[in-house]
């Protein structure tokens, strides 16, 4: 029912863009993700040994469907790779097997309102500074860990169903803003549960300006609420804030300062006992809070390093709290092709011993889309 739903979902949204025949031949491309990773820690299965495998390869696909829309499709194919944070929480790596992580429309002009933008289909959500973006694209090696644990990502990304309509803004002083709303299916706030009419719903402002001639400055306010318990009816509610600010000396040398703050509202299902009718469950309020912060400078242009930190309340136990810190360095080969990158991060578990994790990573790209853009 969950695959017919979303083929009838994204063929009406082609419909919609495809008025006009196509005749240019779509952007196609290949991006590969190996990492090698070494561990101690009781939280990691392949703790003390050198894991090596291919995290990811994506295929990704795009073209403008006529003058007026853009489609955009993007196939995952997950290994068992050493990639996932590990995490009994559930930061653990992708399974096997190929994932659609995208695949929708965009329709930018034509509209009834100038300015205005729909996106049909399955997409990354607008939500927070690095959802809507793919983890290769990080100047660092993994999505921080407060990101998995606030929002339902799959290693670092919240993509659902669903219909999103944006709004751009003019400001004065060379600024822009950009707002934006969603209704999703919401079926990964609820995975356990194959319901599409419980909707998720989100909201992002973004506001853009120069602070200087080379100092661009970011700042954004994200929503998002999803059902996590079908079956008790409860639901969650993730309010965010995020700045993102960029210093610009020469072509070959910059520093970015970003940072993203959480918290989580809502209720949080805890199930003792399912054999049982009826079900014996604890439900707890879940009201916690989370953030990352990181710099990078991009130096001899083709060189970046720099360093993260976020710290987290774990869901349903509000007094037990992570951190880590990661320092991370990389190195682009050939105009942005290929990447090497390497991080060091001490994770601390509450009340539990340190654990380290040193990881190196190759990103490779074949076709238009390059490896890094961030």
């Amino acid at each position: 029912m969950k695959k017919l739903f979303f083929t009838a979902f994204l063929t009406a949204a082609l419909c919609v863009g495809g008025a006009y025949a196509q005749t240019a031949n779509p952007n196609i491309s290949v991006i590969g993700n190996l990492i090698s990773a070494y561990a101690n820690g009781e939280h990691n299965e392949n703790a003390n040994k050198i894991a090596f495998g291919l995290s990811e390869l994506e295929f990704s696909i795009d073209a403008n469907l006529n003058p007026y829309s853009k489609a955009f499709v993007t196939l995952g194919l997950h290994g068992e790779g050493a990639g996932g944070h590990g995490h009994e929480e559930g930061h653990e790596a992708h399974g096997g097997g190929i994932e659609i992580e995208e695949a929708y429309v965009s329709i930018y002009r034509n509209l009834p309102i100038d300015r205005l933008t729909v996106n049909l289909g399955k997409y990354f959500v607008n939500f927070g500074r690095l959802n809507k973006v793919h983890a290769h694209a990080y100047p660092f090696i993994n999505t921080p860990r407060v990101i998995n644990e606030f929002i339902p990502a799959e290693d670092g990304n919240y993509a659902d169903t669903g219909a999103e309509v944006s709004y751009l803004f003019p400001l004065l002083f060379e600024g822009a803003a950009v707002v934006s709303g969603n209704i999703l299916t919401g079926q990964p706030f609820h995975e356990d549960n194959d319901s599409l009419t419980d909707y998720a719903y989100s909201a992002r402002l973004n506001n853009s300006f120069m602070l200087s001639d080379t100092m661009p400055f970011e700042i954004g306010f994200s929503w998002l609420q999803g059902k996590n318990s079908v079956e008790y009816g409860k639901t969650k509610n993730v309010a965010g804030a995020d700045f993102k600010i960029k210093k610009t000396f020469s072509d070959s040398f910059n520093i970015v300062l970003q940072g993203e703050y959480f918290y989580n509202t809502g209720s949080y299902v805890d199930i003792i006992d399912d054999s049982v009718e009826p079900v014996i469950a604890d439900i707890y309020g879940d009201g916690r809070y989370g953030y990352y912060g990181f710099f990078n400078v991009v130096f001899l242009k083709r060189w970046n390093a720099g360093m993260i930190y976020d710290k987290y309340q774990r869901q349903g136990r509000n007094a037990m709290t992570d951190s880590s810190v990661k320092a991370f360095a990389g190195f682009s080969v050939m105009e942005e092709t290929t990447v090497l990158r390497l991080s060091a991060e001490r994770y601390h578990p509450h009340n539990e011993r340190a654990e380290d994790t040193l990881m190196f990573q190759i990103v490779f790209a074949m076709g238009p889309h390059k490896t890094h853009i961030f």
